[in-house]
């Protein structure tokens, strides 16, 4: 590595994850805003999100700090308010997180984009209706696309799905005709 202090990242959020549950309410605001924003970078981030926004906002009702960090303009702070219910699986507050996906679709910066695609990713295996129509109503934003549709491909999820697009259970759908097939379906849908 180039930079040691990347390397300090590397343990602080190895310690974090140890010693999270001495972590108190203020910790998130307090602490974790400034190892996210102190010479980060993407696997940084993500590894204190990870380690301490996830279980912390879990843990404490951290709306405010996470709508902070959503309008701060800073893309780390953005990156990880998008990626804060990450592993919460059935917990996951989908509408919350779409919000968010929302917030920052017309964003062009990389690191924004990609996590917008790996929060879809991640509901399309709770809610993958929601995320069919998420991606209906947002056009745009190929890196999201592709990172929420698993490199460019979205399989139909569930034997409903494919049915609901007349493809093969598992078939890859390019993320692009994805959109027309639901637009279609959807037209199909509400004409019959």
């Amino acid at each position: 590595m180039a930079r040691r202090e990347r390397e300090y990242h590397y343990a602080a959020y190895d310690l974090l994850a140890q010693f999270i549950d001495a972590a108190d309410e203020q910790f998130l605001r307090r602490w974790v805003t400034q190892l996210l924003t102190t010479t980060p970078w993407w696997d940084t981030v993500d590894g204190i999100g990870t380690a301490a926004v996830s279980p912390l906002c879990r843990r404490f009702d951290s709306a405010a700090t996470i709508d902070e960090w959503s309008e701060s303009g800073d893309r780390w702070l953005v990156r990880a308010a998008i990626q804060h219910q990450r592993g919460w699986r059935r917990s996951t507050d989908v509408e919350r997180v779409l919000g968010l996906c929302h917030r920052h679709w017309a964003e062009r910066e990389f690191f924004i984009a990609k996590a917008i695609g790996w929060a879809l990713r991640d509901i399309t295996r709770l809610d993958p209706d929601a995320v069919l129509r998420f991606l209906t109503d947002h056009r745009g934003s190929p890196t999201s696309r592709r990172y929420a549709s698993h490199d460019g491909w979205f399989a139909a999820p569930t034997p409903q799905a494919a049915d609901l697009f007349s493809v093969p259970f598992g078939w890859p759908i390019d993320a692009d005709l994805l959109a027309d097939l639901v637009s279609a379906r959807l037209t199909e849908l509400t004409a019959e």
